[in-house]
């Protein structure tokens, strides 16, 4: 249908040479993603583009646009940005640990509340102002991006668990030992509560809202990817 070509980058090095974000689609169409040489385009439906934003670092993390437009990224030099529809700059949260990475896409709530991890393993949430509401400390790698249900955040961490933590909180309902680590797939929640997240030990768990063990899906190999669940 149509393609865009990013602008070619500022320096040579290996890791600005590309996009590693995936895309988001706002409700008006407009689709968002983060370049490896530091800058958010936004593209019209058309493929034409929008507007432009400077946001340095590097990012794994696919944006997350609001039902107002606001568009959140996070990068590796430990901030989460906010950025109005019209790519103006709203906040930017910086960790409390000085340069965390955030390779997770942000989860947000009815009440514009916005979940992430880091490479470093704290979770965070903050409110629609950029200010922190609490922090949970895992202890190591979180690159699994949080889904939210029945008053939860669910994420998987390089520790090998699968987490359930209150949103209001923060606070650790259970966790559920996973086979080995999860890095980056993040878990989808089917409209009973079951919770499915895949693993580097070849497996998709499927784990209930209580968290115990539903059943296990083997596969061939490591699981990166998430899941979707149909209808």
């Amino acid at each position: 249908k149509w393609t865009y070509a990013v602008p070619a980058p500022s320096s040579s090095s290996a890791l600005d040479n590309g996009v590693s974000s995936s895309p988001a689609i706002a409700s008006d169409g407009t689709i968002c993603f983060h370049d490896d040489d530091g800058h958010v385009y936004a593209l019209n439906p058309d493929g034409s583009l929008k507007w432009t934003a400077a946001v340095s670092g590097f990012s794994y993390a696919a944006p997350t646009i609001a039902p107002d437009g606001t568009v959140y990224i996070g990068t590796d030099g430990g901030s989460l940005v906010a950025l109005n529809p019209d790519g103006a700059q709203k906040w930017a949260f910086s960790t409390p640990v000085a340069g965390e990475q955030i390779y997770t896409a942000a989860a947000i709530d009815s009440g514009g509340n916005l979940y992430f991890g880091t490479l470093s393993g704290n979770f965070y949430s903050v409110d629609a102002t950029g200010k922190l509401r609490w922090t949970y400390m895992v202890g190591n790698g979180v690159t699994s991006a949080p889904a939210l249900a029945n008053g939860a955040a669910y994420f998987g961490g390089y520790d090998g668990n699968l987490y359930a933590l209150s949103t209001a909180s923060g606070a650790l309902l259970w966790r559920y030992s996973l086979g080995t680590q999860v890095r980056a797939s993040a878990p989808a929640v089917d409209a009973n509560g079951v919770i499915y997240v895949g693993c580097y030990d070849h497996n998709m768990y499927a784990v209930s809202s209580g968290g115990s063990l539903v059943r296990i899906f083997a596969s061939g190999d490591w699981i990166r990817s998430s899941p979707v669940i149909s209808g």
